[in-house]
Parts: C-alpha cells; structure tokens; sequence
C-alpha cells in the first residue's frame, strides 16, 4: 500500500534537530512509520493473522519512537515544546500526536487533525 509521508521538516508546528549525522534517522523514521502504516492497514485473513499484524504495526512504531526521540521531534505550537510520538488512532490509523494538553495531532501528510 503506497502512502505520501510528509518530510518531518514540513510539518507545520514541528520542529526536528537532525544535525551531526541524524540525516539517516530522519530517513529511517520515514521507512518505519510507512512500515508502520501498511501494516495496520493490511487486510488479514484470520483472527491469527490480524494479531501478527498488530505486534508488526506495534513494534514498527516502536522503531519509528525510538527514532523519533533521536531527532528531537517536537511540538511548537504551543510553549514550552512538547515530545510527538507516531501512534495509532482509535480506527488504526498512523498519526502524530504532541504531549500537550489538549494534544495536537498531525496525519502523516503533515495535515492537523486538531
């Protein structure tokens, strides 16, 4: 399944460090959410199937966290900058989402959703 990811860099509200060699995490962090995505999405054939997908989508947006926290992606709509995690949504679709309270959330195009 093909998905447009946005460049972390163009995401409104966004800030992303990615000197001193964070290039290729920033990299990364675009295959892993996309890996991420695909599998949330796909179709299983068994109940089986559906949970090998979900532990694949979990520990793909695990990777992408992880990475995530490499680059200091951070929310800065609102002071002081909060961490952003990519999570599934209640209907099982990759997003960004901010720590602030009330949180802001981006779909993986870089379009606010709130």
């Amino acid at each position: 399944m093909e998905h447009d990811i946005a460049s972390l860099h163009t995401i409104r509200g966004m800030e992303v460090d990615d000197s001193g060699g964070k290039q290729v995490a920033r990299d990364l962090i675009v295959q892993a959410v996309k890996l991420a995505s695909d599998l949330a999405s796909a179709e299983a054939a068994s109940i089986e199937d559906e949970r090998a997908l979900r532990l694949a989508a979990s520990a793909a947006l695990q990777t992408a966290n992880a990475l995530l926290s490499t680059v200091a992606f951070q929310c800065t709509l609102v002071n002081p900058p909060a961490d952003t995690q990519a999570q599934l949504d209640g209907t099982g679709v990759v997003i960004y989402r901010c720590y602030h309270s009330p949180a802001h959330e981006w779909d993986l195009n870089g379009k606010p959703r709130r």
